[in-house]
């Protein structure tokens, strides 16, 4: 992990691809907002507008659902992040795939034709979990790998049998920050490893019982839980620290050799505001080694 910070992200300007307000224009015409062709393939139990402002799909095995961004190719270079509006009435959360296909260069640079496609594909539980409640979600539009300047087609596919999911709206948006407050960006390694000070000046460590917790010359903290069940690594914003001007948490991590598994993200607060900022790692998959501290953590905080 390399970077934690509060930002408030704009959502700037948007390319609505469908909203789903016209019960005819989808179930007879089957017409998106971009007057593109909108459609299941033909398997699925389900998909129809029943009210404006949302579309349901009942799923069978294997079923594929799709939207055109374009007839030719759309150019979505301006834009950062694909967003997906929904929820789900199922009663176990589910994944799917999100897939979004670009043509090639010489199909859009005028060549004619149908042009090929290329299909590029992430699982949609990384980047959330479907609810019962409306919900955004923002996945970023360079984690497909697609030319974001020859955009042709979006599906979703890969449903589990029974599921249900419920569209309000899929929109290509541009998101910017217009400000954020740093947290820590672990530049300096004493900083951490000596004063176990972040960079707001709150104190900072693992409970005593991770394998290791430290910061590299590379500007990065490594945490690694050792199997230890439980245990947690955690930074101090403040007493009571004011977050709401700010609408998101943004962490830059990656996994360092084998994925963690079991691991939860929390933000404790008091009667107040924020005070707390923890990871914690509930899977034992090697062996425990704890540390101690010259300084001891203070007591896990109770919601």
């Amino acid at each position: 992990m390399d970077e934690i910070k509060f930002v408030n992200a704009d959502s700037g300007s948007s390319l609505l691809v469908d909203d789903f307000s016209y019960v005819s224009q989808y179930n007879a015409q089957h017409q998106n907002d971009l007057a593109g062709y909108t459609d299941d393939d033909g398997v699925l139990a389900e998909d129809a507008v029943l009210a404006p402002g949302a579309l349901t799909l009942r799923t069978v095995p294997a079923p594929i659902w799709r939207t055109d961004l374009s007839g030719d190719c759309l150019d979505a270079s301006g834009r950062t992040h694909l967003r997906l509006t929904l929820r789900t009435n199922s009663v176990k959360t589910f994944d799917f795939n999100v897939v979004i296909f670009d043509k090639d260069a010489s199909y859009c640079e005028g060549g004619g034709g149908g042009g090929s496609e290329e299909e590029h594909s992430v699982p949609f539980s990384s980047f959330g979990g479907v609810t019962e409640d409306w919900r955004d979600f923002d996945i970023p539009l360079s984690a497909f790998g697609a030319d974001q300047a020859r955009l042709s087609s979006l599906e979703l596919s890969g449903f589990p049998y029974g599921s249900s999911l419920e569209i309000q709206s899929i929109r290509l948006v541009h998101k910017q920050e217009s400000s954020s407050l740093i947290i820590d960006d672990f530049s300096s390694a004493a900083q951490y490893n000596a004063q176990h000070l972040n960079d707001l000046g709150g104190w900072t460590d693992d409970d005593g019982s991770l394998g290791s917790d430290s910061v590299s010359a590379s500007e990065a903290i490594t945490l690694d839980s050792a199997g230890a069940t439980g245990a947690y690594w955690y930074t101090v914003l403040g007493n009571c620290y004011d977050a709401s001007t700010y609408t998101h948490l943004v962490m830059r991590v990656r996994s360092a050799g084998s994925t963690p598994s079991g691991k939860k993200t929390i933000l404790y607060r008091k009667h107040c505001h924020f005070p707390l900022f923890f990871l914690s790692f509930q899977s034992a998959s090697m062996s425990t080694f704890k540390t101690s501290r010259t300084a001891p953590p203070p007591p896990r905080p109770t919601t």
